[in-house]
């Protein structure tokens, strides 16, 4: 037979090291042109993610500390934490990453789209904030998620192009949409576009919708004239923006807060509308990322959405200024470390096999530790700890031969020093 393996190898036995489960398979063809194609094997790895750590990381000489080592067992993708007995991975780059959470679970999530681009008008609209989903999922064990993270909607550059929307953020078959871009003075355009949240109405234009479970509509311009001409605020994920008027200023609806990433922060602001008055500032925007709007003649240039936050653009004063772009979207997740397995543990020192020692070293001390686990599988050596030792000298001077009866004074100098050996830190 002649042998043609998944992943190019073409022998009837291969030698595989994968870092990740992985699924194999094969297909065999004899001399006369039949061929079979094999069901297929998945490998599954077991991860080895040693942390070790030493309580107290400084000791006095002749003190204890407690060394402790595990191994919790963690997935892959995105920036991770940790936080107590949680897994935190954090999705910040726009475009599509991946995900694999480590076994099977149920997992918190974080999914907030791009937000809305403002337009261009005299007192421009808001742009929407993107959408926020929140909520929780199962998942299946070692299997790889696509993670989306949406742009933010660029500014119009003039006033015959509505704000972009921003691009829509996605995880797990769920689907953020990206907050609405807001009108232009262009007649046909003067409406914010709907989104996750709506952007704001200019010169008479109406508010976009906001989507049902993800954001508000923005705001509308009623009763336009000076001085403002202000347009509407950008829907947000928590509120909708408010009207803006001849004489009332346009503001960003606030976003929603989540605290899925050890912080409570507000995502999926809307922006605020601009000002066509000269005043001291515009519309606010809304918490969550969402900029606040300029005023006449020249301020509202780069009043951008917030990063990673879903924010809507904002509006500018005057017509000629580019609107604001919206701030780019996010995921987040998050689920309960699952429990580390039974492991047999090397200490460096000849330690006891057990997770936790207790070690009372003269000098700074190395440690360090291999686990192995019941499959057979080890750990490389990690990088050391070192547990630092201060030694507390206390030296007396004086005189130290008197005559009977004499009265004499004995000094101490109580000094901190380093003890000697291995790496001082």
């Amino acid at each position: 037979y002649s042998y043609t393996l998944s992943n190019g190898a073409n022998s009837s036995s291969i030698v595989v090291s994968p870092t990740v489960n992985t699924t194999y398979s094969v297909s065999l063809t004899n001399t006369t042109g039949c061929s079979a194609n094999s069901t297929p094997i998945t490998l599954s790895v077991t991860p080895l993610n040693i942390l070790v750590t030493a309580s107290p990381s400084l000791i006095c000489n002749g003190q204890s500390a407690t060394l402790t080592a595990s191994a919790p067992i963690l997935g892959t993708g995105g920036s991770m934490t940790i936080l107590n007995g949680y897994a935190i991975h954090t999705f910040t780059n726009v475009g599509a990453s991946t995900f694999t959470p480590p076994s099977a679970a149920s997992v918190e999530y974080l999914i907030v789209a791009g937000g809305g681009g403002s337009g261009a008008s005299n007192g421009t609209g808001g742009g929407g904030g993107g959408g926020v989903l929140t909520g929780t999922t199962n998942l299946v064990g070692g299997q790889v998620y696509t993670i989306n993270v949406g742009a933010g909607g660029l500014g119009a550059v003039n006033q015959s192009t509505r704000g972009a929307n921003g691009s829509n953020s996605s995880a797990f078959s769920l689907v953020a949409l990206g907050g609405g871009g807001s009108g232009s003075e262009n007649g046909p355009i003067l409406g914010g576009a709907s989104g996750g949240s709506g952007g704001g109405g200019v010169r008479s234009g109406v508010g976009g919708a906001g989507t049902v479970g993800q954001g508000f509509a923005g705001g509308s311009n009623v009763n336009d004239g000076g001085p403002h001409y202000s347009g509407g605020g950008g829907g947000g994920a928590g509120a909708a923006g408010t009207n803006g008027s001849a004489g009332t200023l346009g503001v960003g609806g606030n976003g929603i807060q989540s605290a899925i990433s050890g912080t409570a922060t507000y995502y999926g602001g809307g922006g605020g509308a601009g000002s066509y008055s000269g005043m001291a500032s515009a519309g606010a925007g809304g918490l969550g990322g969402g900029a606040m709007g300029g005023t006449n003649p020249s301020d509202g240039r780069n009043r951008n959405g917030s990063p990673n936050t879903g924010g809507g653009g904002a509006g500018t004063g005057n017509i000629g200024n580019p609107g604001g772009n919206g701030g780019s979207g996010i995921v987040i997740v998050k689920y309960l470390i699952p429990a580390s397995q039974n492991y047999t543990y090397t200490w460096s020192n000849g330690g006891a096999n057990s997770s936790s020692i207790v070690v009372t070293p003269n000098t700074n001390t190395n440690y360090s530790v291999v686990l192995s686990n019941t499959s057979g599988c080890s750990s490389p050596l990690i990088s050391p700890i070192t547990l630092s030792v201060t030694q507390l000298q206390a030296p007396i001077t004086g005189m130290s031969t008197v005559c009977a009866g004499i009265t004499v004074t004995l000094n101490t100098a109580i000094s901190s020093t380093p003890a000697t050996g291995g790496v001082i830190t």
